[in-house]
């Protein structure tokens, strides 16, 4: 978990444009590699609101690619076809904590074009219908609209557009500053979800200094 305060949803004025529920669980993967035929083998997820957060390794479906590996990719996550062997869980029961986990809330990844396909591959060893995926990028450029319905316009002396961009860059600090390592889903999962907090601290506050 991360040590940043949970904005306070339910007090926030305004909402955004895409997603005004702000119901979300930023998820995250690991895989075999790159590839077209690449494969999920760990899954991360962090709820919001809420800190439900944690992560699965995944053991290979028989029917996924059993010669898509990539050495490359085992340096930077670190994780052996052993360790998946030992300590994987089948690829159905990861993919039904998912389903769980994902009932009324909005999907979010920070590389969906990535991401999704890899649900879409865990998800279909228990014959579940795809997930749309959103863009974490997009996420959190709608937080900032809420920006735009504050009134007066809390702008604080620059043009709304520039407010928008100065609270959609705090993800950027916030995430570079995350503790926990890099490359391993659970984790990522939490820095993308403090990137979007952090988002909506700076729009409560430039909010909170003109009410």
């Amino acid at each position: 978990m991360n040590g940043n305060p949970e904005p306070e949803f339910g007090k926030q004025r305004g909402a955004g444009i895409l997603h005004p529920e702000r119901k979300f669980l930023f998820i995250d993967f690991e895989a075999s590699s790159l590839s077209p035929n690449s494969y999920p083998i760990e899954v991360g997820w962090a709820a919001l609101p809420g800190k439900r957060t944690g992560s699965l390794l995944i053991k290979p479906e028989d029917t996924w690619s059993s010669t898509d590996w990539d050495p490359r990719a085992e340096a930077v996550h670190g994780i052996s076809r052993d360790t998946l062997g030992r300590s994987g869980v089948a690829a159905m029961d990861a993919a039904r904590v998912i389903l769980d986990l994902a009932k009324g809330r909005c999907l979010v990844a920070d590389q969906p074009s990535w991401d999704g396909p890899w649900l879409d591959l865990l998800l279909a060893t228990v014959g579940a219908a795809r997930y749309r995926v959103s863009d974490f990028d997009a996420i959190c450029w709608d937080e900032t609209a809420r920006l735009i319905v504050g009134e007066p316009r809390p702008t604080l002396g620059m043009s709304m557009q520039h407010a928008r961009l100065a609270c959609y860059c705090e993800r950027e600090r916030a995430m570079a500053l995350y503790p926990e390592v890099r490359h391993r889903a659970g984790p990522d999962a939490r820095r993308i979800r403090a990137g979007y907090e952090a988002v909506c601290r700076a729009v409560n506050q430039r909010l909170n200094a003109t009410s």
